[in-house]
């Protein structure tokens, strides 16, 4: 089922989420998305805002404080992409956003960026040798059966040939009841 899209009691965070992936992916606010762009960007906002949930709730976040001007120079950086401030607010209540919702969902935001960036500095660099040892005695993680998927099958037919394509798609929906991993 397709999550609403003009819901106003849409968790802030998601509306947040929503607001960045429908702008970064389609240059739309999530209103204007088609059905198809909403669901995946919903999708990914939801992943996102769930990350960021577990991110700051861990143990490297706690001490993590975004200071002020820190704060205030991102998002004067984030306003000054409009034409003025009026068609940024705007632009937020289309997002069904208020600028206080904005303004939190952004410094958690930064505070992820912060403990992704303060995590990432504690990791040592790996050379050649370690990733050729690491190869050679886990072979068999890089080896797999080759696997697809499909949630559709097109057969393409004229009136003429209707036919033989109900025909093939008889054949192909026995061998899927009989062996659906083959």
């Amino acid at each position: 089922m397709l999550p609403e899209k003009t819901q106003n009691k849409i968790d802030p965070a998601l509306s947040f989420h929503l607001m960045k992936f429908a702008f970064q992916d389609f240059r739309k606010s999530s209103h204007e998305l088609s059905d198809e762009e909403y669901f995946h960007t919903y999708q990914l906002a939801s992943e996102e805002m769930l990350l960021h949930q577990l991110i700051l709730s861990s143990r490297e976040a706690c001490c993590v404080v975004i200071p002020p001007p820190v704060f205030q120079l991102t998002l004067s950086s984030v306003i000054s992409e409009y034409s003025n401030e009026e068609e940024f607010h705007d632009f937020l209540k289309l997002n069904n956003l208020h600028y206080d919702d904005y303004a939190t969902a952004l410094h958690n935001d930064l505070r992820v960026e912060a403990v992704l960036t303060q995590v990432a500095s504690t990791i040592q660099d790996v050379n050649p040798l370690e990733i050729i040892h690491y190869y050679q005695t886990h072979r068999d993680e890089f080896v797999r059966q080759e696997q697809r998927t499909a949630s559709h099958i097109m057969i393409s037919f004229t009136e003429s040939s209707r036919e033989t394509a109900i025909r093939q798609i008889l054949v192909i929906q026995k061998r899927l009841q009989r062996a659906p991993q083959q």
